[in-house]
């Protein structure tokens, strides 16, 4: 971060706000107007009008580079090289500039970056304005610059997009839903046809180009009390540059400069930090959300936003604040910034390297590093003396099987991966006394029960959140465990019972059978995950993720309610519908009125209704899978009442009409009706 200097504040947060576009005018600032002065005429070009340089712009047509800060180019000339400039040209061209990125910046041994994406992000509609400098400049049409040319640079109008955020609800396996904001950016006109809605999607393509420009949406971040996660995402790498442990495709560094940068957790002014997580789901059931292709089951990887002192960590590596004049007055600016800002990273992640590897101790951590079995081989060095490994976070199908020849080992975590159970070979692990598998996709019967019976030390063996395993396999566990090792804890995820899920509290309920008035059970929806980021955002509260804090939900509940009862009660709101046409509810009626329901089970039976059925908007499913063909074929047998209520939402919510994916039909849910 950076602090103001002692005793001062910017001049906008004191009295005379009202008077900082005359401040040079004034009694306080009278004493710059010097420097303001040349300011502007650094930004008006004035000083390259006498060069001689000859250029293909004349009269106003020069004036497409007016009030660019020269820095600007210097860096783009840094890091995007001309393609046709002689090292004769490039050299003389400059050689007025002592202050040049070329020979004053300091490479603190870094390689220059392989591949680099030039993204133009703003609130507002300059977009074009600066495109077209760009491009121009790119075409040698800059005065400074007449000699360079980059085609790289050239924007297109299938370059140019609009960002916005967008929630989606990502099922898990319990059926929860789960609240995710995604970031899109779609064409900013009709020459693009390319819509990219998540932020995997984004990023693949932001690596793929050379420039790319997004107007992003400021409504949403005003709508958001300009919360820091609701502004321009700039995504944080948080892996190692080690190539062992860093195999995610998306390895650029990300770098945000922008001018009203605050060194305020609540401010960010529009930046939003994104990381990638590995996990995300409810207290029972911890999914790794997968999509499906044609051909394989790929991860589909999801991001969050920080918050609070943990976005104020980026800065100097991902956020960088610009001080206008600074790089007014020196061109080399922008490259300095950014080349100490790759240093920086470069350093915490060789440290942190460092540290995970500590041989003296026997301690192996390589959690959260994208890894997977492939990146477990015989030429992997691990510490000899290895007791302590942490394997959680990963890509994990299954235990490499080089690890089974530490037989010394007495702890191992492989938490949040995708494992479905141990091989036999864990009996080799004779020491092993905590083995924490929780947050899989374990099956009893891919327990080995023998091989773990004869680790005579296991003291713990924690296999929560694992949804296949239930109060028989808990049963089975101990059947099969602990009568030979009466010591050993085991720990399974067991439901109450449904008799005392009623009795207990108006937690355990259905959705149908809570108190709708009271506060938890309209908070009971949510996740565990979502509580949590509602205690964060709302109450500044931060659980502690290193322990299972965080992942318990009855005390995650607990907390987010006595925050709400300490804040006060909550305002009550009234918001009034839009009605529909009687005609159009006369035909609704008339439809749901003439179902044949179907004499077979009906979906979500545990919904207290008559008749349940879901009907899946076109296009929402897994082309050309056999789900979607027997969904397509329920939707073609109640294709009219689905038209109709979809031209009903038409009426009152248009854009809600376009991006819904299901119907929900009921009979005898309190009255006959449609729910989305």
């Amino acid at each position: 971060g950076w602090t103001w200097p002692p005793q001062t504040c910017p001049y906008y947060r004191t009295n005379y706000k009202g008077f900082a576009k005359q401040f040079t005018n004034s009694s306080h600032g009278r004493m710059y107007r010097p420097l303001y002065e040349h300011l502007c005429l650094k930004l008006g070009l004035n000083r390259h009008q006498d060069t001689g340089e000859a250029t293909t712009l004349e009269g106003e047509e020069r004036d497409v580079f007016k009030n660019f800060l020269p820095a600007f180019f210097n860096a783009l000339q840094y890091y995007f090289p001309s393609s046709i400039s002689s090292s004769s040209d490039y050299s003389s061209n400059n050689n007025e500039n002592s202050n040049h990125p070329i020979t004053s910046i300091k490479k603190n041994n870094l390689p220059p970056p392989s591949k680099v994406t030039l993204v133009l992000r703003t609130f507002g509609k300059e977009l074009p304005r600066v495109a077209k400098c760009i491009s121009e400049f790119a075409k040698g049409n800059h005065p400074s610059y007449p000699h360079y040319y980059n085609a790289d640079l050239i924007l297109e109008d299938s370059d140019l997009f609009c960002g916005h955020w967008s929630h989606g609800d990502k099922k898990g396996n319990s059926g929860k839903m789960n609240l995710i904001y995604d970031y899109e950016i779609h064409p900013a006109n009709d020459n693009n046809k390319n819509t990219f809605s998540n932020d995997d999607q984004v990023l693949t393509y932001l690596q793929s180009k050379s420039i790319v420009g997004i107007q992003d949406c400021y409504p949403f971040w005003r709508d958001q009390n300009h919360a820091p996660w609701a502004g321009k995402p700039v995504w944080a790498r948080t892996t190692t540059a080690d190539a062992a442990c860093s195999r995610s495709q998306h390895n650029h560094h990300h770098i945000l400069l922008h001018n009203n940068i605050h060194n305020d957790p609540n401010d960010a002014a529009g930046s939003s930090v994104r990381i990638p997580i590995t996990d995300l789901g409810d207290d029972n059931n911890r999914t790794t959300y997968t999509k499906t292709t044609t051909t394989t089951k790929v991860k589909n990887p999801l991001y969050d936003s920080l918050h609070g002192n943990e976005a104020l960590d980026m800065h100097g590596k991902h956020l960088i604040r610009v001080p206008t004049i600074r790089p007014l007055l020196e061109e080399d600016w922008f490259v300095r910034q950014i080349e100490e800002a790759r240093w920086r990273l470069f350093v915490e992640e060789d440290e942190r390297n460092q540290k995970s590897l500590n041989t003296s101790s026997g301690t192996l951590v390589l959690s959260n590093r994208n890894l997977s079995e492939d990146d477990f081989h015989q030429d992997t060095k691990l510490p000899l003396n290895l007791h302590s490994l942490d394997l959680s976070r990963n890509r994990l199908k299954c235990i490499p099987g080089q690890l089974f020849s530490f037989s010394g080992l007495t702890f191992l975590d492989v938490s949040r991966n995708s494992l479905k159970g141990f091989p036999p070979e864990i009996s080799q692990l004779t020491q092993l006394v905590q083995l924490i598998a929780l947050s899989n996709h374990f099956r009893l019967r891919q327990l080995p029960l023998e091989a773990l019976a004869s680790l005579k030390h296991l003291r713990m063996l924690d296999l929560r959140y694992n949804s296949k395993l239930k109060q028989s396999a808990l049963t089975t566990l101990k059947d099969a465990l602990q009568p030979n090792n009466p010591h050993l804890e085991i720990r399974c995820t067991v439901p109450l019972p449904t008799t005392l899920q009623h009795q207990d509290s108006n937690t355990k309920l259905s959705a149908c059978d809570r108190d709708a008035t009271l506060l938890q059970s309209q908070l009971e929806p949510l996740s565990t995950p979502q509580l949590c980021k509602r205690l964060e955002r709302s109450f500044g509260v931060f659980l502690n993720k290193e322990t299972e804090e965080a992942y318990d939900r009855e005390l995650v509940m607990k907390t987010l309610l006595q925050c709400y009862a300490e804040h006060g009660p909550r305002q009550v709101r009234y918001e009034k519908g839009i009605p529909v046409t009687h005609d159009r509810l006369s035909a609704l009626q008339l439809e749901l009125e003439a179902i044949p329901w179907p004499t077979t089970t009906r979906e979500r039976p545990k919904i207290q209704a008559e008749y349940y059925m879901i009907l899946q908007k076109p296009g929402s499913g897994t082309p050309d899978s056999a789900r979607t063909r027997k969904e397509t074929a329920k939707l073609m047998k109640f294709k009219r009442l689905f038209d109709l209520a979809v031209e009903t939402m038409g009426e009152v919510d248009s854009a809600f009409a376009d991006c819904f994916t299901a119907l929900a039909v009921t009979k005898n849910f309190g009255k006959s009706h449609i729910m989305v």
